[in-house]
């Protein structure tokens, strides 16, 4: 006759401790990594076009300094006027069109040729990540907190691989 040995918080071998019924050993849920995640856009200079508050709010919470243009022109003046100041250029296409913005965005790349570039468009039926990093990345709008997060992590990707190395 064999004997069941069940594993739980009580200790290994006891046979009346745990789930017996099942036979499956008690589980304590423990974070893997206790040290938090590394802020994505820590030290970054952000510079939000024509965005919302919460577009705003979502790029902030993601470690960066975000400074937001009501007016695209007014953001491409900003970018002009400081280009190696600022890391990353997103760009909300509600008011103008996804090809407005695309122009937009080249706009900005004759001021500092690989600038990062977020397009966010309600007019797109899925997420573009373009292999050309002189391509904007294009986010279907309403944009999520996750989707921002991993547009990001695209658009920047040449800058986080040097800063790694």
């Amino acid at each position: 006759k064999k004997s069941r040995f069940v594993r739980s918080s009580a200790g290994l071998g006891d046979k009346t401790a745990g789930n017996t019924k099942a036979g499956y050993p008690m589980h304590v849920f423990r974070p893997v990594d206790p040290v938090p995640a590394m802020l994505l856009g820590q030290g970054l200079r952000i510079l939000l076009a024509s965005g919302s508050a919460a577009t705003a709010g979502r790029l902030a919470r993601l470690g960066g300094t975000v400074e937001v243009e009501e007016q695209v022109f007014t953001a491409l003046a900003a970018l002009h006027d400081d280009p190696q100041g600022w890391d990353l250029l997103v760009i909300d296409a509600e008011g103008q069109g996804l090809d407005e913005a695309r122009r937009i965005a080249a706009m900005a790349r004759s001021a500092r040729a690989l600038l990062p570039v977020i397009i966010l468009s309600a007019g797109v039926a899925g997420q573009v990540f373009p292999e050309d990093p002189a391509e904007p990345v294009v986010l279907r709008a309403p944009v999520s907190g996750v989707a921002l997060r991993v547009g990001v992590e695209h658009a920047l990707r040449g800058r986080l691989l040097r800063a790694v190395a």
